[in-house]
């Protein structure tokens, strides 16, 4: 039984929060710039003078063509809808590196709790009722 004291609440509170929002931070951070490293990367590879680019892009171009698209529209949103193919696997790599990430955090802290020793309190505990029956409150 884990036994928080009415001027430690607070400050536990505070801590979680803070913490929650300091690891957020670190994992937005960690997947806008892995987003960025990945895109530029997947960027790289699919360029314009692949002949495999040139073919994806020259489908996509006759099917916008073939719904009403002008030539030079349709070939501007095929280009884009290429770039959102890329964004989006960046993103799927960006994610898949962010968990990677919490992993190795929960990794590191499984075994640094594993190697805490266990304390041992020597108070005890006392079990009182309060003006409801019902609610049962513990004291250090």
């Amino acid at each position: 039984m884990f036994c928080v004291s009415e001027k430690q609440g607070p400050r536990l509170s505070l801590i979680g929060n803070l913490g929650g929002s300091v690891g957020t931070a670190l994992l937005s951070t960690v997947v806008v710039q892995r987003e960025q490293f990945h895109d530029f990367r997947i960027g790289e590879y699919a360029n314009t003078f692949r002949l495999a680019v040139q073919n994806r892009v020259e489908q996509i171009t006759s099917v916008f063509t073939a719904k009403g698209y002008d030539p030079v529209t349709a070939t501007k949103d095929a280009y884009a809808q290429l770039k959102n193919v890329v964004r989006r696997e960046a993103y799927v790599m960006a994610f898949n590196d962010a968990f990677l990430v919490v992993t190795i955090a929960l990794l590191v802290g499984a075994v640094l709790v594993w190697l805490c020793q266990k304390t041992t309190t020597k108070k005890v505990w006392q079990r009182t009722e309060l003006p409801f029956p019902a609610i049962v409150a513990w004291r250090c």
